[in-house]
């Protein structure tokens, strides 16, 4: 005998159970978003300049933002502002195929468990829905608070500020040809430890460069004092440059705002679809033809 299995006939896919808010629709969906921009039995784009490119990043950007709210929403606990400010940032460096990026930010947990749902790691812990993702997040046996290395799809742990960055250089020194991206928070520029043990291992070995540090600052630091926040554009990459890096790539927002939002830090959620598209695409292309990118 064969038993029938009812079929759902919701138009919302189960892995979005658990979601609590939802548009009517994403604009341009339909000219931009129906034909995935990154070809089947291919990892990245292959043409970053294309809209398409743009138009796809910002949305895996969107979902990151909303996933990594709903996520300490749950629980009423976590951090959520620090990744949620850079997403636009990881979300191009994996559509462009740098996916083994790790940070040195424990508070940017939620994001990264939010980054590792889309991308399916956390099947491996029977976590299929946002609900499942919400409900195991801050517990024992589930997605804790600080950035967990047993965490599927996750290369290292974070706790301590100026952690990470470690991780990261000794992976670019054991794999030569991989690029290893990580996240530092404007709370950990306020330690010493981050930038020194980059300009220590620079000193030790040159020739390793494919170590990427990602700094995003938004103008806000929830539990330090950050100085970042009290720096201009070019006073930080002065600072960068007079610690051994040769070249330092910075996109402003700032400079794609359209709405008149007042002071040197701006929410890009709140541009026009036109000028989100021409932030992401900025941040896209920033990472091409890099010389010491593999």
């Amino acid at each position: 005998m064969t038993a029938a299995i009812p079929q759902s006939t919701s138009p919302i896919p189960e892995f979005c159970q658990g979601i609590q808010h939802f548009s009517e629709s994403f604009p341009d969906f339909e000219r931009y978003g129906k034909t995935p921009i990154i070809a089947e039995g291919e990892s990245a784009i292959a043409d970053p300049s294309k809209i398409n490119a743009a138009y796809q990043t910002l949305l895996m950007a969107d979902a990151l933002r909303y996933l990594t709210l709903q996520v300490t929403g749950s629980k009423a606990s976590g951090h959520p502002g620090g990744f949620a400010s850079q997403v636009e940032a990881y979300a191009s460096l994996v559509m462009l195929g740098y996916k083994n990026i790790m940070t040195e930010v424990g508070h940017h947990a939620p994001g990264f468990y939010s980054a590792m749902f889309l991308d399916q790691s956390l099947e491996n812990m029977e976590i299929y829905t946002v609900q499942q993702l919400r409900d195991r997040f801050r517990e024992q046996h589930g997605l804790l608070g600080h950035l967990s290395g047993f965490i599927p799809g996750l290369l290292n742990p974070a706790g301590p500020l100026g952690q990470g960055q470690h991780f990261a250089m000794a992976a670019a020194l054991l794999h030569r040809q991989t690029l290893f991206p990580f996240t530092l928070g404007d709370g950990g520029m306020g330690e010493p430890y981050p930038m020194s043990a980059m300009l220590h291992f620079n000193t030790a070995f040159p020739e390793v460069t494919n170590f990427l540090p990602v700094l995003v600052w938004n103008g806000y630091s929830q539990e330090h004092h950050s100085m970042v926040s009290t720096k201009s554009n070019m006073d930080m990459i002065s600072y960068w440059k007079g610690n051994g890096f040769a070249e330092v790539v910075l996109v402003d927002a700032k400079d794609f705002d359209d709405q008149d939002q007042s002071g040197d830090y701006v929410d890009s959620t709140r541009f026009s679809l036109e000028k989100r598209l021409e932030f992401t695409q900025a941040v896209l292309e920033k990472w091409i033809g890099r010389p010491n990118l593999p």
